[in-house]
């Protein structure tokens, strides 16, 4: 009886040693598959946000390319042949009177001076309200171009 009750014993040991190591194969299965999934997911989300900005670099290469085009009608155009002749090789048409300022002169801080003194502006910023000097540097940073 006691060999019986030993094999059986055994028998149970064996058969729980196989659903254990089962169990854990089973489970590193399932580790295995759940971090390639990950990295699946992972990869197909940086593929995703790469297609996003070729299709956002596409949709502005376009734009550009229209830009180019239009520009290229007013190219051929002869008031933009004029206006770039005017600007760039300093002609003038007739009855007008050509002025000539030198690059560097253009660049100093004495033109500077002299434009503020001549729009009334005080060329000392102790003299203004940092209200002022605020709204100026707004609408140096915000309107100049308009």
């Amino acid at each position: 009886m006691f060999q019986k009750n030993g094999r059986r014993r055994k028998f149970k040991e064996k058969t729980n040693l196989k659903k254990m190591f089962f169990i854990f194969l089973m489970l590193s299965f399932i580790a295995f598959m759940a971090y390639h999934l990950f990295l699946a997911i992972n990869i197909a989300n940086e593929k995703l946000q790469i297609l996003e900005i070729a299709q956002r670099d596409v949709a502005e290469l376009r734009i550009r390319n229209l830009e180019l085009v239009l520009e290229k009608g007013e190219v051929v155009s002869m008031e933009y042949i004029e206006k770039e002749a005017r600007d760039k090789l300093r002609y003038s048409g007739e009855d007008e009177v050509l002025f000539v300022i030198p690059e560097e002169l253009l660049n100093s801080e004495w033109i500077e001076q002299e434009l503020e003194l001549a729009k009334g502006l005080s060329t000392r910023d102790e003299e203004k309200s940092p209200e002022e000097i605020f709204q100026i540097w707004i609408d140096f940073l915000f309107l100049e171009g308009v």
